[in-house]
């Protein structure tokens, strides 16, 4: 048998429903969710095996006006699934606020959510499979450092206390990263690369047609590309996979659950491991060229080399840092320090607190805007130059967040004039 309770709360004596019998007066007449029903005092039941009960809870607030209700629900799933919903429903009719109704327990969504969880299981580690038999085969053992982007690394490397058994033996990065960021390293996360010398050839001989320019277009893109975008692109996979993303927070959460929702978990999982299986199928038959692989380590190089930190010492008083992008602007300022140390340590303190957006707080004076840097406890890390519009601001931001944690760190014995 399944159950469902729920708190209802008059405030200011608003509902037309006063006592306990008056509820189950108001129930009984639902129809919809009954067979042949049967009132006793506080207490309803029916043939099908579902009941309910009303208790009114003593009320221990200030207000004497607050009337509280217990509702509790119990029957076969087929039964309560669909009647949580319709019960709900009549009571906001009633005029039951929002905003005074509690969900105190649903073992149905709890029972729709363990069916959920294995599948959402399967789909992801499936993927993790995918990624690490694709990359290793074809990059190397470096591959976390070349195809992962700083925010992603930031984020595992602030995990790596999460498990402490299986690290000690296997380089367990990719499973400390998020669901959502799983997924982005296959639709989001590559690289187009091409053999430049043979792009040079190509644009020279090219005529000066709309299809030349389209044929030389698709050239471009490498054997990764368009394995990544025939495998997964052009099935869909990215909004399978964020539909799926939502499931899963709801399972995270021990959110509510409806039978819709079962079924299209159950949907998105057949669909993805489709995908799946069809692109770790494949995986053999993809071969990338020296020119590709070089082309790939070398345009992830040039993302992570853009961002340099000067780490500035003076000669008595201490020391300081400034973040330049990769061409040469400072968009981000350090405080001052006394000692090496403490700066470094700032840095490291940078490198986690970053990763998180609403660690970033703009400001705006006149005709300027700026932003500073700040942990949980509200200190501030470190704060921007003055900019000069709101799309400088987000794009300074963005390109702290992709590239700090793989910043060249520079010292320079005094500071610059």
């Amino acid at each position: 048998m399944e159950v469902f309770e729920i708190l209802c709360v008059d405030y200011n004596d608003e509902y037309k429903l006063k006592t306990a019998f008056d509820f189950t007066s108001y129930l009984i007449s639902i129809d919809e969710i009954w067979e042949s029903p049967k009132l006793n005092k506080n207490k309803i039941e029916d043939m099908n095996n579902s009941s309910v009960s009303i208790e009114q809870i003593d009320n221990q607030t200030n207000n004497s006006n607050t009337s509280i209700f217990q509702l509790s629900f119990s029957g076969e799933s087929k039964y309560l699934e669909k009647a949580r919903l319709i019960v709900l429903e009549n009571l906001s009719k009633l005029g039951i606020k929002k905003d005074n109704s509690y969900v105190l327990k649903d073992t149905i969504s709890k029972q729709i959510a363990s069916q959920l969880y294995p599948l959402i299981n399967e789909v992801e580690s499936s993927l993790r499979k995918y990624l690490i038999k694709f990359f290793v085969s074809k990059i190397g053992t470096s591959w976390w450092n070349l195809t992962v982007n700083s925010r992603t690394a930031t984020k595992a490397d602030s995990r790596t206390d999460n498990e402490k058994a299986f690290v000690k033996f296997i380089d367990n990065k990719i499973y400390l990263i998020d669901f959502g960021d799983l997924g982005k390293m296959v639709y989001s996360d590559f690289t187009t690369l091409y053999d430049k010398t043979n792009l040079i050839a190509q644009i020279l001989k090219l005529e000066e047609t709309v299809e030349a320019l389209i044929d030389l277009k698709k050239g471009l893109e490498s054997n990764y590309t368009k394995f990544f975008k025939d495998t997964f692109k052009a099935k869909g996979f990215e909004n399978k996979w964020k539909t799926l993303e939502e499931i899963r927070n709801k399972v995270a959460h021990n959110n509510l659950f409806t039978n819709s929702d079962l079924k299209s978990g159950m949907a998105l999982h057949s669909q993805l491991m489709d995908i799946i299986y069809a692109a770790t199928a494949k995986i053999e038959t993809i071969q990338l060229n020296e020119n590709e692989v070089e082309a790939f380590k070398d345009d992830i190089s040039k993302k992570s080399n853009g961002c340099k930190i000067h780490v500035i010492s003076f000669a008595v008083d201490g020391y300081t840092f400034n973040v330049s992008d990769n061409g040469g602007r400072i968009i981000l300022n350090g405080g001052f320090y006394k000692t090496k140390e403490e700066c470094y340590d700032n840095l490291r303190s940078l490198s986690l607190i970053m990763a998180d957006k609403s660690n970033f707080h703009k400001y705006q004076s006149g005709m300027t805007t700026s932003f500073v840097i700040k942990d949980k406890c509200g200190n501030v890390l470190a704060n921007s130059t003055k900019l000069l519009s709101g799309l400088d601001l987000d794009r300074d931001i963005d390109f702290l967040q992709n590239n700090y944690n793989r910043a060249e760190i520079i010292e320079i014995s005094s500071p610059p004039n």
